[in-house]
């Protein structure tokens, strides 16, 4: 099978028998980055993005990754268990993707139980995963909470996400900002920092909201890692501050209170 899905990558096509597309996601967390990588994930998002599945196949895709809850696979182990839970993070991100756009064929294909299982599955994430591996010698990219910030960035960007949850959406962010015991160093903070972008960009009176979340923040610098998590925070506002400036025009109250923090980043 790897072989033959190997030739298919290698081919650029993109349609899938139902056996294929189940070896696909039994493959989602395999040990070896040629597989689960470059190969499974690969054709996953090739896959989605193109059309390439039938839309039973995408229903199953769908079904099977809320139905095992494979986002939350063995959450009392760290690798090689985290790399089911990120990997379907990812594919959950392409799922409520197309599952947002209207040119995608899968558009609003997911019943509204789905829907908010992803919603709910993608805050509930970064308040349960605990492995911040970025990369591996042995497994490669692990990136948990890159991959998370992914798939809660695609979440925000749905035309059906409702804007009232934003706030939890920025108190999970919040979360993994003052729980971070050593610094982020594969940049997962800017994948982090795109959730906000993206709310900027989707969510309706956003900036007020990101504006209000902001101006609650504090950073006590004590400890080490209090350090780190302001250099993460500055890190993000940065980000944010530079994503925006072609596509998005900050209100003045929301841009003075970013740069008050950059001045001296």
């Amino acid at each position: 099978m790897k072989d033959q899905l190997s030739l298919k990558l290698n081919n650029q096509e993109f349609s899938f028998s139902n056996e294929e597309t189940h070896w696909l996601l039994t493959n989602i967390g395999n040990e070896n980055p040629e597989i689960r990588d470059y190969l499974v994930f690969s054709l996953f998002a090739q896959g989605i993005r193109t059309g390439g599945f039938t839309e039973e196949q995408f229903r199953l895709i769908s079904e099977t990754t809320v139905s095992k809850n494979l986002i939350f696979y063995q959450l009392n182990k760290h690798l090689p268990e985290t790399l089911t839970r990120s990997f379907s993070a990812l594919l959950n991100g392409l799922i409520i993707e197309a599952d947002g756009k209207t040119d995608s064929p899968y558009y609003h294909l997911l019943n509204e139980k789905n829907r908010e299982y992803f919603i709910e599955a993608g805050i509930d994430y970064f308040y349960k995963e605990t492995d911040a591996c970025g990369f591996s010698e042995e497994y490669g990219w692990v990136h948990g909470f890159a991959h998370g910030a992914d798939f809660l960035s695609q979440i925000v960007a749905h035309d059906l996400f409702p804007k009232e949850r934003l706030v939890e959406v920025l108190e999970a962010v919040q979360f993994v900002m003052f729980n971070l015991e050593s610094p982020f160093i594969e940049g997962e903070d800017r994948r982090i920092a795109h959730i906000l972008y993206s709310s900027l960009s989707k969510v309706e009176n956003s900036q007020e909201v990101i504006y209000e979340w902001i101006s609650e923040l504090d950073f006590p610098l004590i400890e080490n890692k209090d350090f780190y998590r302001l250099a993460m925070f500055e890190n993000m506002l940065a980000y944010l501050y530079f994503h925006s400036l072609e596509t998005v025009i900050l209100e003045k109250d929301l841009k003075d209170l970013m740069l008050s923090y950059l001045k001296n980043y």
